[in-house]
Formats: C-alpha cells, sequence, structure tokens
C-alpha cells in the first residue's frame, strides 16, 4: 500500500502520515492516550481499515490479589485468579500485593512516603480500596487496606460477582509528578453445576465430526445456551438452537457429543487444527467452563472455570457458521475442496450486491490473498449464481498448503447497506 494514504492521530489531532511514526515519552499519559493509524484507498480516498491502541504511561508497580498473605512473584505456584466458595466455606481473606515491572513482590498496596532527592522512588497517599460487583453474592470487609475479607453471602449455583482492588500511585516521569489509579479484578461465585472430567474430538476423513464430552453426572442436551471453539486464530460459535446438535449417549448417560456437521454445516474443520485448541462451554445459569485441548483431548489438568463469560475473540478472525445458511448470505463450494480441483467457486443468493474485496487468511492469521466479488445478476434476480473464485494460490501465485482458510469481508447490496461474511473454506 502507498504510505502517503497513511495517516495517524494522536489523542484525536492529526499526528502525520506515513508507514511509521515516533511518539515521545512525554505524549503518554498516566490514563493512557489513543493512536489511531487509518489506511485509505490511493484512488477513491474510501477508508479500507484501521486500529488502535492506547500508551500509558508505565506506573513503577502493579497491584494484583491473591490469596495466600506471603510474598509471590509472578512465577510463583498457585496464583488463583478466581475464588470459589465450596459447600461449607463461608469467608475467605484476600490480599493486594505490590509488584515491579519485573513481576517480582514489591510490597503490600499500603499508604507509602515519598522519600525527597530519589525520582526512582514512589508513593501513595491512600491505601487500597476493595469493592464487591454485586453484594447479594459477596461483600468485602473492611473496605480499605492492604486485606480484606470475602463474605459469602446467600447465592445457588453460577451466580458471581467480580472483586476489585484499586490502589492509587504517584512517580516522577519526566521532571514531574504523575499520578495513576491501579487495578486488578477476581471473579467470586459458585462453580458451574456440571464438571467435565474427559473427552475428546472424533475425526473422520481427516475432518472433526463431534466432540466428544464425559461428565461428572448424569446430564441432558439442554445444559447449555452457548459453545465456543476456538482453533488458533479462527473462533467458532453455536448459539442458536444449541441443543438440536448435541446428542445423548444412551448407555452412558454422562456422555455428551457436539456434531459438527449439524453446528457448523459446511465448514468444514480439518483434524490437525483441534490437536491445539480450546471449547468453553455456556451453561445455563450464567457459569462458563473453558477446557483446554491437547493432541485433540482435553486436558483435565488444565480445565478451568471462567466467570463471567469470556470476552469475543478479536473480530477480524470472528467465524460464526449459523447451523442453516441465511438466505442472502454468501456460501463456498466444493468445500472442503481438492487443490488438484483448481478453485473454490463463491454464490450469492439473494439481492444483488456491489463490487467488493475479500480477504483470505491463513490459520495463523497471516493475509494469504485477496479475491474479488463481481455480481452480475440481473435486476430483481434473486438466485443463486456465482460471483467470485479462489484459485487456492497465494498472492505470488504458489499453491496454499493444506488446511483451513479465513475468507472475509463486507459485501454491500445496491441499496449500500453492507453485510459481513465470513466463511472457513478447507482445502486438502
Amino acid at each position: 500500500y502507498d504510505c502517503n494514504n497513511v495517516t495517524w492521530t494522536i489523542g484525536g489531532v492529526v499526528a502525520g502520515t506515513g508507514c511509521s511514526i515516533q511518539v515521545k515519552d512525554s505524549v503518554a499519559k498516566a490514563n493512557g492516550i489513543e493512536i489511531k493509524v487509518t489506511y485509505s484507498d490511493p484512488e477513491s480516498g474510501e477508508l479500507k481499515g484501521e486500529t488502535m491502541m492506547n500508551v500509558k504511561a508505565l506506573p513503577p508497580v502493579s497491584v494484583h490479589i491473591q490469596t495466600a498473605q506471603e510474598p509471590k512473584n509472578k512465577d510463583s505456584k498457585n496464583l488463583s485468579d478466581d475464588i470459589y466458595f465450596g459447600a461449607g466455606d463461608e469467608e475467605v481473606r484476600v490480599y493486594a500485593v505490590l509488584r515491579d515491572k519485573y513481576g517480582n513482590f514489591a510490597g503490600y498496596a499500603d499508604i507509602k512516603s515519598r522519600q525527597s532527592g530519589d525520582n526512582n522512588n514512589w508513593w501513595s497517599t491512600d491505601a487500597a480500596v476493595w469493592t464487591s460487583e454485586a453484594p447479594a453474592v459477596a461483600t468485602v470487609n473492611p473496605r480499605s487496606g492492604r486485606s480484606t475479607v470475602v463474605h459469602r453471602e446467600p447465592m445457588g449455583a453460577g451466580t458471581q460477582t467480580v472483586l476489585t482492588v484499586s490502589y492509587r500511585v504517584c512517580w516522577v516521569r519526566s521532571n514531574r509528578d504523575t499520578c495513576a489509579t491501579l487495578y486488578d479484578t477476581v471473579n467470586v461465585g459458585s462453580p458451574p453445576p456440571h464438571r467435565v472430567t474427559s473427552g475428546n474430538y472424533i475425526s473422520s476423513n481427516g475432518y472433526i465430526t463431534y466432540l466428544s464430552l464425559t461428565f461428572d453426572q448424569a446430564v441432558s442436551p439442554d445444559i447449555f445456551w452457548g459453545v465456543d471453539f476456538s482453533f488458533g486464530p479462527l473462533s467458532m460459535s453455536m448459539r442458536a438452537d444449541v441443543t438440536s446438535c448435541v446428542s445423548m449417549n444412551q448407555i452412558n448417560p454422562r456422555n455428551l457429543a457436539i456434531r459438527f456437521d449439524c453446528a457448523f454445516s459446511g465448514t468444514p474443520i480439518p483434524a490437525s487444527m483441534g490437536n491445539s485448541s480450546a471449547v468453553t462451554l455456556h451453561y445455563n445459569g450464567g457459569s462458563s467452563q473453558t477446557l483446554a485441548i491437547v493432541n485433540g483431548a482435553i486436558s483435565v489438568l488444565s480445565t478451568g472455570y471462567v466467570i463471567p463469560n469470556p470476552p469475543k475473540p478479536p473480530e477480524r478472525f470472528a467465524a460464526a457458521a449459523p447451523a442453516n445458511q441465511p438466505a442472502g448470505g454468501l456460501t463456498a463450494g466444493p468445500n472442503p475442496a481438492d487443490k488438484t480441483s483448481g478453485a473454490v467457486i463463491f454464490f450469492r443468493q439473494g439481492s444483488r450486491v456491489r463490487p467488493t474485496t475479500l480477504s483470505i487468511y491463513d490459520a495463523d492469521g497471516n493475509i494469504v490473498k485477496k479475491i474479488g466479488v463481481n455480481d452480475n445478476a440481473a435486476i430483481g434476480n434473486n438466485d443463486r449464481r456465482a460471483v467470485g473464485s479462489w484459485d487456492l494460490t497465494d498472492r505470488k501465485g504458489r499453491k496454499a498448503a493444506e488446511g483451513a482458510y479465513l475468507v472475509k469481508g463486507t459485501i454491500k447490496a445496491k441499496n449500500g447497506k453492507g453485510e459481513k461474511v465470513s466463511i472457513i473454506v478447507g482445502t486438502h
């Protein structure tokens, strides 16, 4: 791309153009300042992409919540990010500890006095402050100090709260005082009512057909409201009609199978992508369980509970494949494609769309190629027709490697209405 069409904005003010920019230390603020870069088409001037980052002045310490009083560095064992009350648990004491920029223990979050003449020192006029997002689940007492006691309140399975500690510190930067409020959070609640004890992907002809899960008790297909799959940078989600894609084992009531031919119809996932992946089960009741998958099987030692639900994966890699491709969408065939077949054809069913470009990413998130979409349908023709193709090569004309690829972009109807599309295409 042309570097003259790359524009940089710092704190809402245009700072220059070009493929790079130098940011001075004095620009960074304690609470952060936004740097945005945009790229426009050299010919039409149309915005083609943008990304942002928040630049902060780095404080000399960070604050962390831990249930152990003894000093612990970032590499110490048994550092838990979540607090779960067992059946007989009523309260737990937690501590606000400080770590330096290397992750080493630097004290507790108490009031610190300033030592004059040493610009490397820092100080604080207040001790740590504790808050619970949902007091009906858990309360804290005292509200300030290096430690507090988290009290369990009446709650049912799946309820949760977020415990937050805040700590204000000041330090000298660029010959002037700089202050910032530091935060850390942990999740407090009771674990999900179900626990996966084992599981694995089942494959056929080199592609995943379903995920088999065994629980610690008898279960039914309606225990989920959603399931998320992460295959490296590619993410897929089940939401509507989840139960229709979950089959029970009539012999073992503790076993369920999630069928990929139902959940992600027309979206083949190579078995190799399941070797290192993750699955998040969203249970009815508000809790979730994340399972790490190693060599195609669930690693029980690394399973954990996620409360609240994990954030959505980065949008540019999100590929949600519904069970039924909606009318007016974009489909691909043959899929998976044999590399000797020569091409994958993309089809449109619905109103005519404007010429546009789709990007193809490999499993690592690298862009492989861009392809054009041209819809020559007559006005009023909503029938299925070919609007583009990929010749299974990269930008340099080399044959693409076997695997899964994400085809992503936005198509616009003649009335200007945009529609995001994302399709996973497999090659073998």
